[in-house]
């Protein structure tokens, strides 16, 4: 669930969310949050405090800038699979193109982005 959304949809239920201080305090109705609710905050807690600060006029971290100016691409541009013949779906931070579906080292790569991030591992919560 993207940060937008979940925003949106706290904010529907009373739920409000913040950052004070560089991290993130919700304040909700007694019950309002639910153990799926608790596990989104988690898991996009760094999207959630970008949105925020951008939000709130504040200067965006490095990292968001970074997102931020990334560049666009057609599809003609991008490299096809060699194994599947679908296009590429990932850029690595080379610059170069992956297929998620195909690519080996796919799972290893997005688990350590997770990692840095401060995501739990596979999803989990």
């Amino acid at each position: 669930m993207s940060a937008q959304t979940l925003l949106t949809d706290f904010s529907e239920r009373d739920i409000n969310v913040s950052v004070v201080n560089g991290k993130l305090e919700v304040d909700a109705p007694a019950g309002a949050l639910t153990n799926m609710d608790i596990s989104h905050l988690r898991h996009a807690k760094v999207d959630l405090i970008r949105t925020l600060n951008l939000a709130n006029g504040l200067e965006a971290d490095e990292a968001a800038k970074a997102l931020m100016e990334l560049e666009e691409f057609a599809p003609e541009e991008i490299e096809t699979c060699p194994v599947c013949d679908d296009l590429c779906d990932v850029q690595t931070s080379t610059g170069s193109w992956k297929c998620s579906s195909c690519d080996p080292e796919f799972e290893s790569r997005k688990n350590n982005t997770d990692n840095w991030l401060g995501l739990p591992p596979n999803g989990a919560s």
